[in-house]
């Protein structure tokens, strides 16, 4: 939430609708909120760039029993093969003003989280971000 509060400005100038699905009641994760933000930041950000004027952003948390997972999913330009390829690569950049490095810091602060970050996209269809946390607590399922 504050990620899009700091680009309301951005999405509402540019029509872009925004989506927010966070069910009621969450599981505890154990995470850095500035370094979690950070992650969000990059992510909101990204597909704010990808999207055209009148598009959308939909972001989604759910939980199951082992994790919870937020996911970014824009109707942006979207990637091929090969950019997905490389897409966690340092100076990896298809922006004139990108550095390459927005997508790397977030990985890494993901993984020392003991997390996942993965992404989804095709031309034209846009591009999906996941980043799936571990529980504090992980349900066990007794076996029938």
């Amino acid at each position: 939430r504050n990620c899009l509060a700091v680009l309301k400005q951005q999405f509402e100038e540019r029509r872009i609708a925004v989506a927010l699905d966070i069910p009621a009641a969450l599981p505890n994760v154990a995470l850095d909120a500035e370094q979690m933000e950070q992650v969000f930041f990059n992510l909101v950000k990204n597909a704010l760039e990808a999207i055209a004027d009148g598009g959308a952003l939909a972001i989604a948390i759910g939980a199951d029993d082992q994790d919870v997972s937020v996911t970014f999913r824009d109707n942006g330009l979207g990637m091929d093969a090969e950019q997905l390829a490389h897409l966690f690569e340092p100076y990896r950049t298809t922006k004139e003003k990108g550095t390459g490095l927005g997508l790397m810091v977030s990985k890494r602060i993901v993984t020392d989280h003991g997390g996942t970050i993965a992404a989804e996209s095709a031309p034209g269809k846009g591009t999906a971000f996941t980043v799936t946390l571990p529980r504090l607590e992980r349900r066990v399922r007794a076996l029938k």
